[in-house]
């Protein structure tokens, strides 16, 4: 774990942390450091995760990413959503600092429903949007529409997730809707 900040380039690395403009490799790297501490118990990369700056902007988590940072992406947005959700499961467990719980919660939840607004957005006019599952991109993309299997599952465990910490049936229902379609629909 201590060579995991080390650049790719440097001799002895793992190379976990090259620099990308690919946001999801950055936050799926940094939720893997989440994690780590989450099992060790080694906060040893608290001030790394709390000031990284593809999961906050600014480099300060007061700072948080909001549905515009990603343009149209939404898997790049759920990325972050488990990231967010990471962080505020370790800030729990942990108990240093109570003064992000509810602000990297509430980001993560903003995410989502950004995301989901892709189970019924149409690039046709229809609303039926395949029968429930999410867009891999917004409507204003301009690349061709489709829906993924990566896209959809980041959906349905997000909303499970969100379900479980806030007792919205909502977020069930989304996950069960996307569930189905994934089930029942090919991509």
């Amino acid at each position: 774990m201590s060579h995991f900040y080390q650049p790719y380039s440097t001799s002895g690395a793992c190379g976990c942390f090259y620099t990308t403009s690919q946001l999801r490799y950055e936050v799926t790297a940094l939720e893997g450091v989440v994690n780590y501490m989450l099992v060790t118990g080694d906060n040893q990369y608290k001030s790394n995760v709390l000031s990284h700056r593809y999961a906050f902007t600014s480099g300060n988590v007061s700072k948080l990413l909001t549905p515009a940072t990603f343009v149209n992406s939404h898997d790049d947005g759920l990325w972050t959503t488990f990231l967010y959700f990471k962080i505020d499961e370790w800030l729990i467990k942990t108990k240093k600092s109570n003064l992000y719980f509810d602000s990297v919660k509430d980001a993560g939840v903003a995410i989502l429903d950004w995301a989901g607004i892709g189970r019924t957005e149409s690039r046709n006019g229809s609303t039926a949007a395949c029968n429930g599952g999410v867009w891999w991109e917004a409507s204003a993309s301009k690349n061709l529409p489709y829906k993924n299997a990566v896209t959809n599952e980041q959906f349905i465990a997000m909303s499970t997730m969100v379900y479980l910490k806030t007792g919205n049936r909502t977020y069930l229902d989304n996950a069960i809707t996307a569930w189905n379609f994934r089930e029942l629909d090919e991509y």
